[in-house]
């Protein structure tokens, strides 16, 4: 009848529906992937649910605009949970997935994650679990996590260009206010915060340079997203050797010879200025959402 037309009717518009449930289902518990593996994600999800009229996404443009119509469900205009957020990490140091992604590699390394939308982000006892979503840390972990997040991320921190020795981050475990933690606990909640994405572990190419191991941490991509907005808050950003340009492209800021970490120069300043169009086209991952965004497709690559 008539209600079986306008349910119809409301699929063909691509309207929220089981594709986009299955979508989000996905990102819960993966919280992050790359663009063409959210790609194919939604390809697939609409093959397996042909009657929702949602067509397969072949562009990062359509992508986006796929994961604007889920946003509006369970952003802030919706439940208020989270939106799907784009990012771009630019960091040559980053290893790549695969020798395929290294050779196709023409630009920055491209992911969609879940992105909260909570409204108070400030530094505030507790705000970090709310922010993280999650009830498995203890205010010691928690604790522990922000010094690391402070080392990686501001200038006086010991993570040069967001790079940490993995035993300095454990070591970290007596500066734990109000109850220091033991060493064991303090490996233990690391090896978490990384197995979770929120942080990550790389070999130094450099090797262990005076150190015990070569092993290194830095911030894993799902930090990049979902505490873009807490970074930024929490220390000013004269502070930070970290920055999201245009809200999306992730960058660390390299160190002078001279030491110290530098603010971008004049001229990349005025490059940004040039592209900014450009990108904030591109982005729509950070804070703005992807309302009304094209995107360079890498997807096809």
């Amino acid at each position: 009848g008539r209600a079986l037309k306008r349910i119809r009717r409301r699929m063909a518009r691509g309207e929220y529906g089981d594709v986009h449930r299955l979508v989000v289902q996905t990102f819960m518990s993966k919280r992050v992937m790359l663009e063409k593996e959210a790609m194919e994600l939604v390809k697939s999800s609409a093959r397996k649910f042909p009657d929702c009229g949602v067509a397969e996404p072949k562009t990062a443009n359509e992508l986006a605009a796929f994961f604007q119509s889920v946003n509006k469900e369970i952003g802030d205009g919706g439940v208020g949970y989270a939106k799907l957020a784009r990012l771009g990490i630019e960091d040559p140091k980053a290893p790549k997935a695969s020798a395929e992604d290294r050779e196709a590699s023409k630009g920055p390394d491209i992911y969609w994650g879940l992105q909260s939308v909570k409204d108070d982000i400030k530094d505030k006892k507790g705000e970090l679990a709310k922010l993280m979503d999650s009830k498995q840390y203890s205010d010691a972990e928690l604790f522990l996590f922000k010094l690391i997040l402070e080392e990686l991320c501001t200038v006086g921190g010991r993570g040069k260009e967001g790079l940490l020795d993995y035993n300095d981050g454990i070591n970290l475990y007596s500066k734990v206010q109000p109850k220091a933690l033991k060493p064991e606990s303090s490996q233990y909640c690391i090896d978490r915060l990384v197995a979770e994405g929120w942080l990550n572990t790389i070999v130094d190419r450099k090797g262990r340079n005076n150190k015990h191991t070569s092993e290194r941490l830095t911030l894993g991509v799902r930090s990049m997203i979902d505490l873009q907005l807490f970074v930024s808050d929490t220390w000013p950003k004269e502070e930070l050797c970290c920055v999201w340009q245009h809200n999306w492209l992730f960058k660390w800021i390299p160190a002078p010879a001279g030491g110290g970490l530098a603010a971008e120069t004049d001229d990349e300043e005025d490059a940004d200025q040039g592209n900014a169009g450009e990108d904030d086209a591109v982005g729509g991952g950070g804070q703005q959402g992807i309302e009304g965004g094209k995107y360079a497709d890498k997807s096809q690559e």
